[in-house]
């Protein structure tokens, strides 16, 4: 099964908006590169009583590195 045809599309669309995120997240040099980053991508199937027809829930999950602590004078 293709991702693409899974809800429409849906599904490929928040992967890959979420992959991005990941990407710029490993870019912006006010994180530290060590941390490692994480996509986690959930599909639940639901069939129906005759085991026909089946629902499909997803979610994407993230885990990136949080922004480098600095400090300053004033």
């Amino acid at each position: 099964m293709d991702l693409n045809k899974l809800c429409s599309g849906a599904v490929q669309e928040v992967f890959d908006a979420n992959l991005e995120e990941v990407f710029d997240n490993i870019r912006n040099p006010n994180t530290d590169p060590k941390i490692k980053r994480g996509l986690t991508l959930e599909l639940k199937f639901e069939p129906d009583e005759n085991q026909e027809v089946v629902k499909v829930d997803f979610s994407v999950k993230t885990k990136l590195a949080p922004f480098k602590s600095f400090g300053s004078h004033i």
